[in-house]
């Protein structure tokens, strides 16, 4: 962690992080408060290894794996969407009706 992360961490001001506008369409994907922090808690540190310890949610480290991908595969067609310019995929996606495929 730099040292910035560090300050954020010891202050406990990333439990009151909001996503950027242009993330916010990911709590249409997750939901509950606990899978909203990790997105926010994923999105400003970039490791999932302390989160339960940090942010005191008791999730298991299989649940957090399963978040972690989904977060990423979002994060991936959002990229390939825009990059592309497919205006529908991207629209969807935003709108939380995007469909995200296994595996």
């Amino acid at each position: 962690m730099s040292s910035d992360h560090n300050l954020l961490f010891l202050s406990g001001k990333f439990l009151e992080i909001n996503l950027p506008k242009d993330k916010m369409y990911l709590f249409k994907y997750f939901k509950a408060d606990a899978q909203k922090q990790f997105v926010v808690y994923y999105l400003e540190f970039g490791e999932l290894t302390h989160f339960v310890d940090h942010t005191g949610y008791k999730i298991t480290k299989r649940w957090l794996f399963k978040l972690q991908s989904k977060l990423l595969k979002l994060l991936e067609a959002h990229n390939k969407f825009k990059q592309q310019m497919d205006i529908e995929n991207l629209a969807l996606l935003k709108m939380g009706e995007y469909e995200l495929r296994r595996g």
